[in-house]
């Protein structure tokens, strides 16, 4: 079995905020992968799951390019890389 490196982020009632994308970013930039659980008590967060990782995406996207995928209440967020062009 292939262990993973993603960290693993819980979401909960205090909802997606600063705090939560710090966490976010640095998991990203140590590991280049992090799942973001959507807990119960996250209820705004749950309605709609696709406009959290757009939130998420938005707030990060001068720092990273992303990929997003929302598998249920829980997003997969992975750090792309990006290929510079030689001169």
């Amino acid at each position: 079995m292939i262990k993973s490196s993603a960290v693993k982020i819980q979401i909960g009632k205090q909802g997606l905020n600063q705090g939560t994308l710090t966490t976010i970013k640095n998991a990203l930039k140590a590991h280049g992968q992090a799942r973001v659980h959507l807990l119960k008590s996250a209820e705004k967060e749950r309605q709609d799951p696709k406009a959290t990782a757009q939130s998420i995406q938005k707030s990060l996207e001068n720092d990273f390019k992303l990929s997003l995928r929302t598998l249920g209440f829980v997003l997969i967020v992975t750090k792309l890389k990006v290929l510079k062009k030689s001169q």
